[in-house]
């Protein structure tokens, strides 16, 4: 089994999943962060309600391009942490927030260097499906449910063969999950309202873009509707925006280890996290 790094350990105060039933954090509509080590497949997640307290835990499985997604994958269960591995396009589920291997295994799709994995609930059923965006070919496919089988959407949106990265989210508050696209060369988010191709209904720039950055998309206020972020990868910061009508007004903050690199992502919190 991978074992979670010596400056992991000492940065959160410990190698297992800590308990925040006490906290009285009680709702799922609140997301909170989290980063993805790649070296040793661990997860990181910051806990919203007390920015101390942290989850720390290995997926043990092998794979070079392995990347997270959240979901709620079940209707009895939270939200969880699945990681997608692109070499043989399967998504690899977990629903423990412990050390161990993934409790599932769902292939999706055709492997694909250009694959990049997504989540959300695309039909409104309250559970999440998952989705891959292929950026050479820039096609979104889309599941209800994370389950093998066929795409329930399948179109195109955003510019073939430029490096755009995909996020997940409920932009207009309708309950219903859709696309966006991010451009880590212009710090530009392109966001759509619906499942379709055409022109992006939301779309602005981040000031002061940094270098490098990898985009999120999470409901940072916990009122039903979706926003996006940025991590900055030169100084391990995080930038999200609580308002898509207001996007330059940011709250930053750091989290996780510094000068190391890791993949963020977002998760609905519950109180059995």
């Amino acid at each position: 089994m991978f074992k979670i790094p010596t400056f992991l350990k000492k940065l959160f105060g410990s190698e297992h999943p800590i308990s925040d039933s006490a906290l009285g954090v009680k709702t799922e509509s609140l997301s909170t962060v989290g980063l993805y080590y790649p070296k040793t497949n661990t997860l990181m997640i910051r806990n919203p309600k007390s920015d101390g307290i942290s989850i720390v835990y290995n997926i043990d499985f092998p794979g070079d391009m392995l990347r997270p997604v959240s979901g709620k994958w079940l209707t009895s269960q939270p939200a969880s942490i699945a990681l997608f591995d692109v070499e043989r396009s399967v998504f690899l589920f977990r629903q423990k927030f412990t050390d161990g291997k993934p409790e599932g295994l769902i292939p999706f799709g055709d492997p694909s260097r250009y694959s990049v994995p997504l989540a959300g609930d695309w039909d409104g059923d309250g559970i999440s499906g998952i989705g891959i965006f292929n950026s050479e070919k820039r096609t979104f496919h889309l599941k209800n449910t994370a389950v093998a089988g066929l795409a329930d959407y399948i179109f195109a949106f955003g510019r073939a063969n430029q490096g755009l990265i995909p996020i997940a989210g409920d932009w207009n508050g309708d309950g219903k999950d859709t696309v966006g696209l991010y451009d880590p060369v212009t710090a530009e988010f392109m966001l759509k309202n619906s499942l379709s191709g055409g022109a992006a209904d939301i779309k602005f720039q981040v000031k002061n873009k940094p270098s490098m950055s990898l985009p999120l998309a999470g409901d940072w206020l916990g009122n039903g509707r979706d926003s996006v972020g940025i991590y900055d990868l030169t100084n391990g910061s995080f930038r999200l925006i609580d308002d898509l009508n207001y996007p330059d007004n940011t709250k930053e903050f750091s989290f996780g280890p510094s000068g190391q690199i890791c993949i963020p992502f977002s998760l609905k919190w519950h109180s059995e996290h």
